[in-house]
């Protein structure tokens, strides 16, 4: 009974003046509800919507021994909108908890192609 959900997401790319094409500036945002209906019963799944910003560096290096070689870093933190589930019946598992949180993700990336 998991609910269809639309996530609308934006980005930004910026190439700034001078570097030409060098580097790369990003930035993004996104939000995602949660497809996880309220749980009764013995089901107790934990979700929630979050909402996320992002932002990245990316650097062209050109051709180093004729492989074009590029990096690119980024981090985005999601934050879950808090959430709470209250079951009709105190005696099944879990039925009263919370949802909500921080996830900070890092990444970072050496591409080598030859051209």
């Amino acid at each position: 009974r998991f609910r269809d959900t639309l996530s609308p997401r934006l980005g930004l790319e910026v190439l700034p003046r001078g570097q030409d094409g060098l580097l790369r500036i990003r930035a993004g945002y996104l939000f995602s509800p949660s497809p996880v209906p309220r749980q009764p019963g013995f089901s107790s799944l934990a979700d929630a919507p979050f909402h996320a910003l992002s932002a990245g560096l990316g650097f062209d290096f050109g051709s180093v021994w004729g492989v074009h070689m590029q990096s690119n870093f980024a981090a985005q933190l999601a934050l879950l909108s808090k959430r709470t589930f209250n079951k009709s019946s105190d005696v099944l598992p879990f039925a009263h908890y919370d949802v909500d949180g921080r996830v900070l993700h890092l990444s970072a990336a050496v591409e080598g192609a030859w051209e």
